[in-house]
C-alpha cells in the first residue's frame, strides 16, 4: 500500500515587493549570487512525504481435539517512509532547507492463541499477540533535547476470555482480561528546551516501558419482549517508566529534566467505564391500532482520566472525563410509515473529553476543552414507498 502527499503554503501581502522587508531579503540574496523575482509572496514552504507498506502474513488454525483448537498465526512487515521540506521567504530565496530524511520500519509479530469449548453453552480462550506503531519525525523548531525522529514501537498483548450463555440462550455473558506491555513507547511531552530560550513544542520520543491491565465485562438477557444489557470496563493498571532525565550538554549537570516521574499514569485511559440500557420492543396499541414499535433507555459513564502524561508550567496536567450521559430512545411503524424519537442526554451533562492543555490560541485563550452534545432532541418521519 502507498501513500503521497504534497503540501504548499504560500503567504502574500499587497505591495510586499516595494517593502523594505523584500529590498533586506533581496540584499541577503544578492550576497550569494542569487537574484530574486519580484514578488508579493514573502512566504512560501512546501512538504513532500511518502510511504509505502508491505507485509505478508497469514494464520492457520489446527483442531487438536473435538473440544480444542489452536490457533498460530504471523505477519511480516516494512515501512518505508521518506519526507522533504522546505521553505522559501520570500518566494525565490532559499531560507530553510531541512536534509530530506528517510526511514524504515520492519519486523515479524506473532500470534498465538486456543480455544477451548467447556461444553456448547460455554467456551474459554487466550491469545498472545503483538502490534506495532512505526516511528515518525518532529518538528524541527531550533535546537531541542529530544531527538527530532523517532522509532517504532511494539505492543505485546496477552488476552484470556469466557464466551458464554445461559438459560436457554437468554443470558449472554462474556469476559476478557488483558495484559498490555510496551517496549520503548512513544510518548508525548513538552521538550525542555524551552526552558533555555528554545521555542515550545510538544515532541513524541521512545522513552520507557508501559503496561496496562484491565478487565472487559458483558451481559445481555432476553426477558419476554424486554432486553436488558451491561458491558464494563475496569483499567487495573495503566502505567509506564519513563526516563527522567535526557543527555544535555546546556543544561546544568549535562542533563536535562523531563518532568516525568520514575512511574507515570499512561493519559487517556479511564480508569472505570460502563454503559446499560432497556429495550422493550413488540406490539404497541397506537390510536386503537396495533403497531411494531420500540421503547429504550440507556446510561453509560464515562471514566476519569489525564489528558497527557507530562506536567508542566506551560502545559499542565488535567483530569477529564468523569461524567454520565442518559439517552431514551422510542420509536414505532404503521404501515408505510416510520416515526422515532430520541430524548439525548436528558440531565444535561457538559462532560469534558478531552482538555487540550498545549492549545495557546490567542483569541480563545490558552487551553481548550472538547464537550459532550449538551441536552438535544431529535424527531424523525419516514415513509417507504
Amino acid at each position: 500500500m502507498d501513500s503521497y502527499e504534497n503540501w504548499d503554503f504560500t503567504s502574500f501581502v499587497d505591495g510586499y515587493v516595494n517593502g523594505p522587508a523584500f529590498a533586506t531579503w533581496s540584499g541577503y540574496a544578492a550576497y550569494y549570487d542569487i537574484t530574486i523575482a519580484p514578488t508579493d509572496v514573502w512566504w512560501h514552504s512546501n512538504q513532500t512525504t511518502t510511504r509505502e507498506d508491505t507485509a505478508v502474513f497469514g494464520e492457520i488454525d489446527i483442531k487438536v481435539t473435538d473440544r480444542l483448537s489452536l490457533l498460530l498465526g504471523g505477519r511480516y512487515y516494512e515501512v518505508d517512509r521518506y519526507i522533504s521540506y522546505f521553505v522559501e521567504k520570500p518566494l525565490g530565496y532559499p531560507n530553510n532547507f531541512t536534509p530530506d530524511r528517510t526511514a524504515v520500519d520492519d519486523g515479524f509479530i506473532p500470534k498465538v492463541g486456543f480455544q477451548y469449548d467447556v461444553s456448547d453453552n460455554m467456551m474459554v480462550w487466550s491469545v498472545y499477540s503483538e502490534g506495532y506503531r512505526v516511528g515518525g519525525t518532529n518538528r524541527a523548531r531550533g535546537t531541542p533535547t529530544l531527538p527530532i525522529e523517532y522509532g517504532q514501537d511494539i505492543i505485546e498483548n496477552f488476552e484470556v476470555g469466557l464466551k458464554s450463555t445461559w438459560a436457554d440462550d437468554t443470558i449472554q455473558f462474556n469476559a476478557t482480561y488483558y495484559e498490555m506491555s510496551w517496549s520503548d513507547m512513544q510518548l508525548e511531552l513538552t521538550d525542555p528546551a524551552f526552558s533555555i530560550g528554545e521555542p515550545w513544542q510538544a515532541v513524541v520520543a521512545n522513552l520507557g516501558d508501559g503496561t496496562v491491565t484491565g478487565m472487559d465485562l458483558d451481559l445481555k438477557a432476553l426477558i419476554g419482549n424486554i432486553q436488558v444489557g451491561f458491558n464494563m470496563t475496569n483499567i487495573f493498571d495503566a502505567y509506564v517508566n519513563p526516563m527522567t532525565e535526557y543527555p544535555d550538554a546546556r543544561f546544568e549537570g549535562g542533563v536535562a529534566d523531563l518532568g516525568l516521574e520514575a512511574k507515570s499514569n499512561l493519559p487517556l485511559f479511564g480508569d472505570l467505564s460502563y454503559s446499560l440500557y432497556s429495550e422493550y420492543s413488540g406490539p404497541i396499541n397506537l390510536f386503537g391500532e396495533s403497531t411494531e414499535g420500540f421503547a429504550r433507555i440507556q446510561h453509560s459513564y464515562e471514566g476519569e482520566s489525564l489528558n497527557q502524561l507530562s506536567d508542566g508550567g506551560n502545559a499542565p496536567r488535567f483530569s477529564q472525563g468523569d461524567y454520565r450521559v442518559t439517552d431514551i430512545v422510542m420509536g414505532f411503524d404503521v404501515g408505510d410509515w416510520k416515526a422515532q424519537l430520541s430524548l439525548n442526554n436528558i440531565t444535561d451533562e457538559r462532560g469534558i473529553s478531552y482538555r487540550d492543555s498545549s492549545d495557546f490560541d490567542p483569541y480563545y485563550g490558552r487551553f481548550s476543552d472538547s464537550v459532550i452534545r449538551p441536552k438535544n432532541y431529535n424527531l424523525s418521519l419516514r415513509r417507504y414507498f
